[in-house]
């Protein structure tokens, strides 16, 4: 009897520790799946290279009228900073590149695509951006 009653104490032991085991485990893993969890990139070695309507981009450079243009002399990993506009033009990308809007040819340091909107449009010729190689990485942030 003394025997069944100590099993008893053992297993209501072991519910007990596994029960709390898998209570914290739970209270865990929502924090492991939080998709508000910050995330770091690393900034590239490239050029960064800019375009601004007509080529004014005050006095950064190298300064592009277009966005194409910038792509061509660019050298895989570089980033293109685009100035607040409108931009006819298809784009074929065939190196690994970052494209990013937003910016006024007196700040190409902050990004702001709500206040300078950077719209590339196709011109109703088709896709505006093509990447046309496989084996390419590509980020476009606020065009």
């Amino acid at each position: 009897m003394k025997s069944s009653r100590l099993a008893k104490i053992v297993l209501s032991l072991f519910l007990a520790i596994g029960s709390l085991v898998g209570l914290v485990g739970l209270l865990l893993l929502p924090a492991a799946w939080n998709s508000e969890t910050p995330v770091a990139y690393a900034q590239g070695s490239g050029t960064v290279r800019y375009v601004a309507p007509g080529g004014a981009c005050g006095s950064a450079t190298p300064c592009y009228s277009s966005v194409q243009a910038a792509v061509n002399a660019a050298n895989s990993g570089d980033e293109i900073r685009i100035a607040t506009g409108a931009y006819t033009e298809n784009i074929t990308l065939d190196k690994s590149l970052t494209l990013r809007g937003g910016y006024t040819t007196t700040d190409w340091t902050a990004s702001n695509p709500i206040s300078y909107p950077t719209v590339l449009n196709g011109g109703g010729a088709g896709r505006v951006i093509v990447a046309d190689t496989e084996n390419i990485s590509v980020t476009i942030e606020n065009l």
